[in-house]
């Protein structure tokens, strides 16, 4: 019952950001809600359900996407953050706001930072 509803959320999602994306964009840079649910997921329910789920996430994305040159990475980087945020289940009450707020935004950025190497890897092939 838990993976339908997370299916249902995560559909949701996605069509939210594939309609909304234009609009929340700044520049170049567009939103991805779909690793707040994941977040969401994997704190909330630990690591094998937010390691399944970041890697289907990533699936979806990669088959969605038409022009993917790396196909594979998607589905690899939200894998490892699902498993990754997924060390913050429970923490919530026991470490600082602070601490903790730092911890998810580090793997937010390591995330970032893995896609921006392929993308910078992807136009010097050029």
């Amino acid at each position: 019952m838990i993976f339908i509803k997370y299916i249902f959320i995560l559909l949701m999602t996605f069509t939210f950001q594939a309609w909304s994306s234009e609009f929340f964009s700044l520049g170049t840079i567009d939103p991805d809600f779909c690793i707040i649910v994941l977040l969401y997921i994997s704190i909330k329910d630990g690591g094998m359900i937010g390691t399944i789920f970041g890697f289907f996430i990533g699936l979806f994305i990669d088959l969605s996407s038409g022009t993917n040159q790396f196909f594979g990475l998607t589905p690899l980087v939200y894998t490892t953050t699902g498993y990754f945020s997924s060390f913050l289940k429970g923490e919530n009450e026991r470490l600082n706001k602070i601490y903790f707020t730092f911890i998810w935004v580090t793997i937010l950025l390591i995330q970032f930072l893995i896609f921006s190497i392929s993308e910078i890897a992807r136009w010097s092939n050029l």
